[in-house]
Order: C-alpha cells, then sequence, then structure tokens
C-alpha cells in the first residue's frame, strides 16, 4: 500500500561512501585483512565461522568498492596502507566472532555426534 503511494521504506541516508576504503563494512574488512595475511577463502571462512561463499561475496563487494580485480591486488593495497586499520579490525572481528559462538554454541547430542554435526552449524562455518 505505502510502495503504491510512492513510499518506500528505508534506514535513511547512507554512512558510508559507495566506493574506497571507508565503504568497506567490518566484515569485508576483515576478510581483506585475512587475504592479505595469506589465508585462503576456505581458510577465512573456518576463521570467521562463515561459509567459503559467504567470503566469496564478501570479497567481490571488496574488489568493486576498491575498484579491484584480484586477492593479490587486494593483499598488496592493504599491506600499502598506512594507518593499517584492516588487521586491527580483523582481531577485533575474530575476538567478537570467538566469544559469539562460545557464547551461543551447544553440544552435539549422541546422533548429532554420529552424523558428523547438525544441519544449522554446516552452513554455518562448512562447506556444505
Amino acid at each position: 500500500m505505502l510502495r503504491e503511494a510512492g513510499v518506500r521504506r528505508g534506514r535513511g541516508p547512507r554512512g558510508r561512501p559507495k566506493f574506497g576504503w571507508a565503504s568497506l563494512t567490518p566484515a569485508e574488512r576483515a576478510v581483506a585483512g585475512l587475504v592479505a595475511n595469506g589465508l585462503t577463502n576456505p581458510q577465512i571462512g573456518a576463521r570467521l565461522y562463515i561459509s567459503r561463499r559467504t567470503v566469496h561475496t564478501h570479497l567481490s563487494h571488496v574488489f568493486a568498492k576498491l575498484d579491484i580485480a584480484s586477492s593479490a591486488q587486494l593483499a598488496a593495497q592493504v599491506t600499502r596502507r598506512p594507518d593499517r586499520k584492516v588487521h586491527a579490525l580483523t582481531l577485533d572481528a575474530q575476538q567478537r566472532v570467538a566469544k559469539w559462538v562460545a557464547e551461543t554454541s551447544r553440544p552435539l547430542d549422541a546422533q548429532q555426534r554420529a552424523d558428523g554435526g547438525c544441519e544449522d552449524r554446516a552452513h554455518v562455518g562448512g562447506d556444505t
């Protein structure tokens, strides 16, 4: 009904620029920092408790925002950054994720252990 009247709901004006380092989200910065440290997409996913596909999505957003085409270019840009904020955010993001996982994880029951884990955990950290 509102849409038909031309009214659009939204969060308001965008707080970040559309391009450049300032446009990256904390998750994109964390992924960028781990790429610069030489980790592969599956390793990054495991470290941040996200799927390989989510890592790929973050990287595609980073590449578009920074106008680059490869992880090698990204790693070179990260290491040339004078403020090194990407690496600091990486550690901060890892600590927050690890704390969240520790607070929210529950032990697997005997059937889940026999099955190799439960389905809702598989999509968070696995590549299924």
